[in-house]
């Protein structure tokens, strides 16, 4: 048994956050947000709520009215709840996404911490390695690659690019940030269009949810890695960085592959503790207890397909 875990009563006076997305039920947001709650004697609980985009529309309304004290926004609907609500911090304003809501007075504000999240878990496990001037290719064009791409344009990378199965989605994320970031080198292009000629990326995300869930041993989990092995291979090199953004399994497909070749590589694991220590705090305005959020994620993933 999580020994944060030892209040689990929920009275008249228990707050609720809860985290709002299609689907929601693999999260492993509950774990780490209620061990926060436990630790800290909060009478707070973290729910999650598989949602429609109707639904979105009113959990969101439950928020302005004080029914849930907060919320967190998934995938879908990152893009979509920035049209929900009254104001957009500078975090959600620079990535045009919005993952946490809170409320003052009435008042919703959309905040995005997957991109300090991100950071903060990047710079923690590669410590000394400098990251200014260097080159960066994100996988993906939805909420979570702006998060990324906003977090590596605010750290002073001079090239960026962006490849997604839809080139013209890559082309929107690119559109987003270019006018905030113009002295950063912005290319676009499909999976097929990645520039490997040109000089090494030291960093490589993945921001898309390909992979998620799937298990070593199956064909699926096969099919994912040897995608990603094809991609590391062509631009592997002693320096290189791969670093996903989902977390399960751990090592991920792409995790994995970068792991066959030697190189540095993580999961998401420390963008989902880093972000919701952000968030925590933006709702409570108590510092996250980050060792037992830490502590509770890895307990969490051992037990959890």
């Amino acid at each position: 048994m999580n020994p944060f875990m030892n209040h689990l009563a929920i009275d008249a006076q228990t707050r609720i956050v809860a985290l709002l997305g299609s689907p929601v039920h693999h999260s492993l947001s509950p774990a780490m947000h209620n061990a926060a709650f436990s630790a800290l004697n909060l009478n707070w609980r973290y729910v999650v709520l598989p949602v429609s985009e109707d639904g979105l529309r009113s959990a969101i309304e439950l928020c302005r009215d004080g029914a849930i004290a907060g919320l967190n926004i998934t995938a879908p609907y990152k893009n979509l709840a920035t049209t929900l609500i009254d104001v957009l911090d500078t975090t959600a304003i620079s990535s045009g996404t919005v993952n946490t809501i809170t409320c003052h007075d009435g008042n919703l504000t959309g905040h995005n911490t997957d991109s300090q999240g991100f950071w903060h878990s990047v710079t923690e496990t590669s410590q000394i390695f400098d990251w200014t001037g260097r080159r960066a290719l994100v996988i993906g064009a939805g909420g979570v690659s702006r998060a990324i791409c906003s977090a590596l344009a605010g750290a002073g990378l001079a090239h960026i690019h962006v490849a997604a199965r839809n080139p013209d989605s890559a082309n929107k994320t690119v559109n987003h940030f270019q006018p905030y970031y113009d002295t950063i080198r912005w290319s676009t292009g499909g999976l097929n269009q990645i520039p490997f000629s040109d000089e090494p990326f030291d960093l490589i995300v993945n921001a898309t949810s390909a992979g998620n869930g799937t298990l070593p041993g199956t064909v699926e989990y096969a099919h994912y890695s040897e995608w990603f092995a094809k991609l590391v291979y062509a631009v592997v090199r002693p320096m290189t960085w791969f670093v996903d953004t989902i977390y399960r399994p751990s090592p991920t497909p792409f995790c994995d592959a970068a792991q066959r070749y030697g190189s540095h590589w993580m999961t998401g694991l420390g963008m989902l503790l880093w972000q919701g220590c952000l968030a925590f705090e933006l709702w409570t305005a108590q510092t996250a207890p980050s060792c037992v959020m830490r502590q509770a994620l890895t307990e969490a993933i051992t037990i959890q397909p």
